[in-house]
């Protein structure tokens, strides 16, 4: 009996000094995709998404994880221009939406985006929901619209609001979209596509120390590409955001109001780009709908929302991703919708392409949606009048969903933004830490002393 109790109080100090005293790593993929996978297997009820090991993959055919967006300051919020009126508000809302079957003709769609190492994520996503826009706006008239791809790496370089290194510290979601307004962007195709005016040339990082604000010389970095840089540049109108950080309050009536303004938004004009709060494990993701499990918060990363729809009683956003195809499902994910999860309802930020003439007051009213876009910093409106021709899918009414309960070591100041991580950090038998703990050392011989090693979050 004694000897069992001294072979206990033995392994418990074992353990302890390697937690305590072992240095902390980051999560290997592997790891990461386990834990996530066996806590589905687990709580099968729970399971709406699948993890995978993209490492063991060919180098060429693995995705190469970047993120960079930097949050606006919320008193900044309050200056930015507001899309002052919803469209056609008695439209019924499909249960589902495709921005890639609702515009068929715009090829830009395809083109699922790679920012490599550097964090331009703001600029990658941007430049993509752009191109999609103005091929929306313009494809039907001009068929060179159809294939368009806006330049990333000009609003990387020349936008003005980012440091001289511009791949060292990343950018905000508006700040593609002021260049876009006040003075365009050229076009420009992916890493050494020879496409366009501005190709994008960030993606390793040796190219990361030559892409600097010096880069932007205001003339075509494609010697060969037959237009100007002025002559090449795509103008838009007002941009706008919308998005609960936006609102005046907050609950379940804020974010029913918010995501009806976003869809009715991609119904109408296109894409948006969005803003979430990235962990670890969104590197894994495979297919399903994503919700944050497990893993180290890496900052925050802007998308391209594209859609929405449900899958097995779950509702979702559709985004492409800028990681390119490798990842997820050909570069695309389903992201969960109607809780704010990781802040996905709180920032939607996008623009009208500019110089598209209003058609004819139309004869029929009910084919009229009127748009209107305010600039709360000069009071300026900008209204302009559109027909809808296409015929919007019946629906039924979305059920709420009520979001999985908080665990019970919720911690709203430690985990802000994400606010149901559903695994806690785990050790592996040399007792290497997985998922990072933030206790000190002293709680270590806490729980040494009063029963075995938790680290909860």
């Amino acid at each position: 009996m004694a000897r069992n109790h001294y072979k206990l109080l033995f392994s418990n100090f074992f353990t302890a000094y390697l937690v305590t005293f072992v240095p902390c790593v980051r999560a290997d993929s592997d790891n990461l995709v386990q834990t996530v996978n066996n806590y589905f297997k687990r709580h099968s009820r729970e399971a709406t998404w699948t993890a995978k090991d993209y490492n063991v993959q060919s180098h060429e055919n693995r995705p190469v994880y970047s993120y960079g967006l930097v949050f606006t300051p919320e008193n900044k919020l309050k200056s930015f221009p507001r899309r002052l009126t919803t469209h056609d508000s008695k439209a019924p809302i499909p249960d589902s939406f495709d921005a890639r079957t609702q515009w068929p003709n715009c090829a830009t769609f395809q083109n699922i985006r790679a920012q490599g190492v550097c964090p331009s994520c703001w600029a990658v996503s941007a430049a993509a929901v752009l191109s999609d826009r103005l091929c929306i706006a313009l494809g039907d008239s001009d068929p060179s619209y159809r294939n368009i791809s806006i330049s990333a790496q000009d609003a990387l370089v020349c936008s003005g609001n980012v440091g001289y290194r511009v791949c060292s510290q990343g950018g905000q979601l508006e700040t593609p979209y002021e260049m876009f307004a006040s003075q365009g962007l050229v076009t420009g195709g992916e890493y050494r596509s020879g496409l366009g005016c501005m190709p994008y040339q960030a993606y390793t990082q040796q190219d990361t120390q030559t892409v600097t604000t010096s880069s932007c010389t205001k003339s075509c970095s494609n010697r060969v590409y037959a237009k100007t840089y002025r002559d090449d540049k795509r103008l838009g109108s007002k941009w706008y955001g919308m998005g609960i950080k936006f609102e005046r309050y907050n609950g379940a009536a804020a974010i029913d109001k918010v995501i009806e303004e976003a869809q009715r938004e991609l119904m109408t004009n296109g894409p948006v780009t969005i803003g979430i709060d990235a962990y670890a494990d969104l590197e894994s993701y495979s297919s399903g709908v994503y919700r944050h499990v497990t893993g180290d918060y890496k900052g925050g990363h802007a998308m391209k929302l594209i859609g929405w729809g449900t899958e097995r009683g779950t509702d979702y956003w559709l985004i492409a991703n800028s990681w390119g195809k490798q990842w997820g499902m050909d570069g695309v994910m389903k992201f969960l919708r109607g809780s704010n999860h990781c802040g996905v309802e709180n920032y939607f930020i996008t623009a009208l392409p500019q110089n598209i003439a209003p058609p004819p007051t139309p004869t029929t009213p009910a084919t009229t949606t009127t748009l209107g876009i305010t600039d709360t910093s000069s009071a300026a409106t900008n209204e302009m009048t559109t027909t809808t021709k296409r015929p919007v899918p019946t629906s039924t009414p979305r059920i709420p969903q009520t979001p999985p309960a908080q665990p019970p070591n919720f911690n709203p100041n430690r985990h802000p933004p994400c606010y149901r991580p559903l695994v806690a950090p785990v050790f592996n038998t040399r007792g290497t830490r997985i998922v990072a703990c933030r206790h000190p050392w002293w709680r270590h011989c806490f729980m040494f002393i009063f029963g075995p090693y938790a680290c909860s979050l």
